[in-house]
């Protein structure tokens, strides 16, 4: 296993609609065809990005990939609710290195959905618009949640030497 570090990157609301790039621009105080309307809902997204720090560094960020939101709905955080749920899916799931349906809406595994559920009460319901997170933070966060609640196995990639190294 090859612990690689990243950061999540969370767009919604007016966040997303200043990362999109102008589709066409305003001729004559009149949008032109496949412009952006400014009322128009543009889904939240979460991106994952090469770790960088500051604004001035992550100003030409590498994307390394978008998360695509599940069949099913959206993402969403800032509140507590099915949107904030898929968020928490999305970004555990990829942080853990475990399938989403361990920790999805319908799981049986109930240490799996209480993961779910602290993650977006603890963490996800206190961010605005616009927010990054780093894996590591979200990796110490479930070591801890596993921890006190003694719960085990816990996922491979809280045992790899190579992550445990990387907190120093």
């Amino acid at each position: 296993m090859d612990y690689q570090e990243r950061t999540y990157h969370g767009l919604q609301g007016d966040a997303v609609r200043r990362q999109q790039p102008p589709r066409s621009r305003r001729r004559f105080g009149r949008p032109t065809p496949g412009a952006l309307d400014e009322d128009e809902w543009l889904p939240p997204v979460i991106l994952v990005e090469a770790p960088e720090s500051g604004p001035t560094e992550r100003e030409s960020v590498e994307m390394l990939r978008e998360i695509l939101p599940p069949e099913y709905g959206d993402f969403g955080w800032g509140y507590n609710g099915t949107g904030t749920s898929n968020a928490a899916i999305a970004v555990l799931s990829d942080a853990l290195d475990v399938d989403p349906d361990v920790i999805g809406l319908g799981a049986e595994n109930v240490d799996g959905a209480e993961l779910r559920e602290a993650f977006c009460v603890e963490v996800l319901t206190d961010f605005c618009d616009e927010w990054r997170l780093n894996r590591r933070a979200v990796l110490r966060w479930a070591a801890g949640w596993y921890h006190q609640r003694g719960v085990t196995p816990v996922p491979d990639i809280l045992r790899d030497p190579v992550w445990a190294q990387s907190l120093f």
